[in-house]
């Protein structure tokens, strides 16, 4: 299956150097990326801006990837 060319993805990622990995190839795939450091940076991501996909590390400071996941699902079911 490919990818929607220009599609928004956001990576939740707080290990920075696997953000730029799975960031860059993405982008190589023609995606669009933004990236978070963490859960709260997310959400004021989500809130500013529609993504098509969320990728998201499950364990993070601040706020973890499920505890952000209900959140985003309040905020924005459709990204849910």
């Amino acid at each position: 299956m490919e990818a929607a060319r220009g599609a928004s993805v956001l990576i939740v990622e707080d290990e920075h150097a696997l953000a730029i990995a799975v960031g860059e190839a993405l982008t190589d795939a023609g995606l669009v990326v933004d990236h978070a450091r963490d859960g709260e940076e997310a959400l004021a991501r989500v809130r500013q801006k529609t993504y098509d996909v969320l990728i998201c590390d499950l364990k993070m400071p601040r706020i973890d990837g499920m505890t952000l996941y209900r959140a985003i699902a309040a905020t924005a079911p459709a990204l849910a």
